[in-house]
């Protein structure tokens, strides 16, 4: 694909309170990138938005929305292009789990995430090309995980929709690239100082990485920011993510299945 630069541009970024979101909004920020950022936390959005103004950047429009929200994906959307103009990257961040075997986990809390991982993601994503095919340019980030390619249990509705992400960017990719958009997802494994575990209440065993900091948010927002401009439609974030999602692909089904059920059972 032509060379992408991101210099003088808007985008949209989700989940830009903390995490992987916060990275990859402060990397859009240093390149000069017009900013709408939200998430349910305003009070980190604005402290986002003070840091970027102090240190020269563009300062970023806070949308505040919560995405599971029915109608909050077309308002949040609408805001943002009112405030930066067309919304030329969007960067569909926001994401979610909850840890425990699938039947004990509240029905509701199954279906936030499917809304927020899956519903709002499709709902942006749709809500953002018609412009960016009209123009013939433009750029979709998607964030889905390595566990797109590992079904684990005791994140069962998470893992889908990671893998949901992944096969719905291949095909939107192969459907807007000929029109000169271009639409790529990142994989990023277990990241560093990010609340994702916090949140979905589980705690690493050792073999999942108990002690381990992964990578850094940085280092998976620059891999995001790289396939952007590459265009590349699936990138797993960093070299040890790439094997072993490589690996994955050489081992049987059934051993896979019961090494992740091993490493995700609780244990007291």
């Amino acid at each position: 694909m032509a060379s992408f630069t991101l210099r003088g541009r808007s985008a949209l970024v989700t989940g830009a309170s903390s995490g992987i979101g916060l990275a990859l909004a402060r990397a859009l920020a240093r390149h000069g990138v017009r900013l709408a950022i939200t998430a349910r936390r305003t009070d980190r959005l604005l402290q986002f938005a003070a840091e970027c103004a102090a240190a020269g950047h563009p300062t970023p429009v806070v949308v505040a929305g919560d995405l599971a929200r029915p109608g909050a994906p077309d308002e949040v959307f609408a805001q943002a292009r009112a405030a930066v103009g067309p919304i030329e990257i969007l960067v569909n961040n926001a994401g979610f789990s909850r840890y425990g075997a699938a039947h004990t986990v509240p029905v509701e809390v199954h279906a936030r995430i499917l809304r927020v991982n899956v519903e709002a993601l499709v709902r942006l994503s749709l809500l953002a090309l018609p412009e960016m095919i009209e123009r013939r340019d433009g750029a979709i980030l998607q964030m889905a995980s390595t566990a797109a390619f590992v079904p684990l249990p005791y994140m069962a509705t998470y893992t889908a929709t990671k893998a949901f992400v992944v096969s719905f960017s291949e095909a939107l990719h192969a459907e807007v690239k000929p029109l000169g958009v271009r639409v790529v997802c990142l994989c990023p494994g277990r990241t560093a100082a990010t609340e994702f575990f916090d949140v979905a209440g589980f705690v690493p065993s050792a073999l999942f990485g108990r002690g381990r900091s992964g990578m850094t948010a940085d280092a998976v927002a620059a891999e995001g920011i790289a396939a952007i401009i590459s265009g590349e439609p699936v990138r797993s974030a960093g070299m040890g993510n790439r094997l072993m999602v490589g690996a994955l692909r050489l081992i049987p089904r059934r051993l896979m299945l019961a090494a992740a059920d091993w490493v995700m059972r609780p244990r007291e």
